[in-house]
């Protein structure tokens, strides 16, 4: 086995070093960037999953406050302090039990629902667009309603497909989940 040597000077030795140096710290930089864009995608999915779950069991929840009773004078916890706890839990029954555990979280958690929904009702209303005040009725019929409707019954109570009607739920789920979860949602 043939071995080579080669001779540099300390200099060069240095300004291949400093080289090595820049192009590592340039990859691990790169490294990071995608681990942070992908770790923001990921919380994304998580916030727009858990707006839809919380839209999924309104109802329940609503009615578990509904028949709850509770001191609101004790009420220690704020609605962001429970989403940031959500956003931890991986399975939907955990996220509604945590939720539905004790009658002082629902009710801080329905209150901050039902303020944002109101919200995101009159940013509809008021829109020149006539695509989001459909988009709140899509929300408002598919989860909050008493006597819910369809998808089907969307498409056809509005003439339009219902790959419009899922649509118009994905973007108004997105709005919302923007509100109730605050800044951290547009990020």
């Amino acid at each position: 086995m043939d071995q080579k040597f080669y001779m540099i000077n300390e200099s060069e030795l240095e300004r291949m070093m400093k080289e090595a140096a820049k192009i590592g710290a340039a990859t691990a930089l790169e490294k990071l960037g995608e681990e942070r864009t992908k770790h923001k995608k990921e919380l994304n999915r998580k916030k727009l999953h858990n707006t839809e779950l919380l839209m999924k069991h309104y109802r329940v929840l609503k009615a578990h406050t509904d028949h709850s009773v509770f001191d609101a004078l004790h009420l220690q916890e704020s609605a962001a302090d429970i989403l940031i706890n959500m956003m931890s839990l991986k399975d939907d029954g955990m996220i509604v039990e945590s939720i539905k555990r004790s009658a002082e979280r629902t009710a801080i958690m329905m209150a901050h629902i039902d303020a944002m929904l109101e919200l995101f009702k009159k940013l509809c209303e008021s829109s020149v667009n006539e695509l989001q005040a459909r988009k709140y009725d899509v929300l408002y019929q598919l989860y909050i309603a008493e006597e819910n409707m369809t998808v089907k019954q969307l498409a056809e109570h509005h003439n339009i497909s219902k790959e419009s009607v899922y649509a118009d739920k994905n973007s108004a789920l997105k709005q919302l989940s923007a509100l109730l979860f605050g800044i951290d949602a547009l990020k």
